[in-house]
């Protein structure tokens, strides 16, 4: 009895030594397949979270420096007049989708020094969709209020909107105190203030409202 007694410690110990057996191999190799799914799937989630945001904030640049273009041109609205002989107005033409303007080209950019007509329009993108774009040509103040030269260069200034429009504020009629209007009626008198409104599709957007530097004709 005290030899048996004596080599049970050995053979529990023979077994410790001998490592796993081919179901534990297997078990542990299973755990591991699931961690490493795990793992991975969780980088691939914060991938695409990380590019998500990217996407948004790289929107809201976009958006900010949009906004940021068009209230430093067309704070730059020029009361100027145009017309021959007595069909005179002013070079200022506001509608809810499209707005016409004069105003000097930012650092001229290699172009003529002087005063353009500029034409900004939400125009359709296909379904659902908007754009706006920007036009220009060098103004001439002698062209007639019904035509139209056509624009020396075209740029898009913001895409994938779901909409956008501008909206005028000021007195539209002699008589009436100012207000918001969609389009802008009076030919001898520029708006106070221009409002323009991104739509985007996610229901965010941006709304700037830009006050016009000066009214008297020149």
């Amino acid at each position: 009895m005290m030899r048996t007694s004596a080599r049970m410690p050995d053979r529990a110990m023979g077994r410790r030594n001998r490592g796993l057996t081919l179901v534990e191999f297997l078990v542990a190799l299973s755990l591991l397949g699931i961690i490493l799914a795990l793992t991975f799937a969780g980088m691939r989630m914060g991938a695409r979270s990380w590019a998500a945001a990217d996407a948004v904030l790289e929107d809201s640049e976009r958006l900010r420096m949009t906004e940021g273009f068009l209230r430093r041109q067309v704070e730059q609205a020029r009361a100027v007049s145009i017309g021959r002989d007595e069909e005179h107005r002013l070079a200022f033409w506001g509608e809810r989708e499209r707005l016409r303007f004069v105003a000097p080209m930012p650092n001229q950019q290699g172009r003529l020094a002087g005063l353009y007509l500029y034409t900004l329009e939400f125009r359709d993108a296909g379904p659902g969709a908007a754009e706006l774009e920007l036009s220009y040509v060098l103004f001439a103040p002698d062209f007639a209020p019904g035509e139209m030269p056509e624009p020396e260069g075209r740029v898009i200034l913001a895409r994938d909107l779901a909409g956008g429009s501008f909206e005028y504020f000021g007195a539209a009629d002699r008589r009436e105190a100012p207000g918001w209007v969609a389009q802008w009626p009076r030919e001898d008198r520029l708006p106070l203030l221009v409002r323009v409104v991104l739509e985007r599709p996610d229901g965010t957007g941006g709304t700037e409202t830009i006050a016009l530097h000066g009214n008297a004709p020149r």
